[in-house]
């Protein structure tokens, strides 16, 4: 370890001293929400501590102290974060994945995992971690609803990407994740393109009572009223027996890797999973899917499927 690196951990520890002393800034965040409570006294103090430390001569000006500063400087004022923008910034600092990993790291297990909330790569949230097993249970009861309306209607549906890798990993749903994947799969007769695709299914879950809360080129996501977390609905085309879905390669995925689906269990809730679920995985990760890769993330290749977008 260099001598820099020696002094951000120094500051690292030293942040920790002082949050100590200042008592906890974060209280316990209520179930169903995505915002830290605030004690603002205790706020206050450890933000003056941060402030103190990082204005240091030696560590000021490097990178990972500047996002660290930046990230508690907003979640001791607001208690959330605007992590696309602070990102940005890191990208601007020229910072590698590696570095921005070991900032969040360091910020979620000694500030906000204790006060039951994490930061991902999609922001702050209560992630399956801080779930009980009735809320578990009643979520997967949920998607495996919904997996069967779609199923129902246009004859393909399984679950998909993340929520496949931690069921076949685990068993478990993924610590780190607050919602599930599941994807439709349509022939192209009926759905040309991800964008009629996405209407299709758009319209027939708008009709079954799900709400559509975000939409993308080529999925949405949906929940209802009383659902804890959304499911991310992605559209796959059958393009000449191959599977053509954004994430994922195109003309590598077999149709027939996934459909059929088959019958899967998760907490006594039986899902659709892809037919073949290693062989899915492979061809969408990699081989080295069975074993967590810190900072792994899809190709999200829109060109590579912009005759068909």
């Amino acid at each position: 370890m260099n001598e820099t690196a020696d002094s951000v951990e120094s500051f690292f520890s030293e942040v920790r001293a002082a949050a100590g002393a200042a008592g906890a800034a974060f209280e316990a965040a209520p179930a169903g929400t995505v915002k830290l409570r605030i004690d603002r006294d205790a706020a206050a103090r450890l933000a003056a501590a941060i402030e103190a430390l990082a204005a240091g001569e030696a560590i000021a000006p490097e990178p990972r102290v500047r996002l660290f500063h930046a990230l508690m400087r907003q979640l001791l004022d607001e208690g959330a974060v605007d992590l696309s923008k602070r990102l940005g910034e890191a990208c601007d600092m020229g910072m590698s994945n590696a570095a921005v990993r070991s900032v969040l790291a360091e910020i979620n297990e000694a500030y906000v995992i204790p006060a039951g909330l994490e930061i991902t790569s999609h922001g702050l949230l209560r992630s399956f971690r801080f779930w009980s097993l009735d809320e578990k249970t009643a979520y997967l009861r949920q998607t495996a609803e919904l997996i069967a309306l779609l199923r129902g209607e246009f004859g393909h549906a399984c679950l998909a990407y993340g929520a496949v890798l931690s069921y076949e990993r685990s068993g478990d749903l993924s610590p780190h994740d607050d919602d599930l994947d599941v994807l439709v799969g349509l022939d192209m007769q009926a759905a040309p393109t991800f964008g009629a695709g996405v209407e299709l299914v758009s319209a027939f879950l708008s009709g079954a009572g799900y709400d559509v809360v975000g939409r993308w080129p080529a999925f949405i996501k949906v929940r209802r009223p009383q659902m804890r977390s959304d499911i991310d609905v992605f559209v796959g085309l059958n393009e000449r027996g191959h599977l053509a879905s954004i994430p994922g390669p195109r003309g590598v995925i077999p149709w027939e890797a996934l459909f059929p689906a088959r019958d899967g269990e998760l907490y006594g809730v039986t899902l659709a999973v892809p037919a073949q679920a290693e062989r899915y995985l492979e061809l969408v990760y990699g081989a080295s899917w069975r074993t967590p890769q810190p900072g792994w993330q899809h190709r999200w290749d829109y060109p590579r499927y912009a005759d068909i977008t």
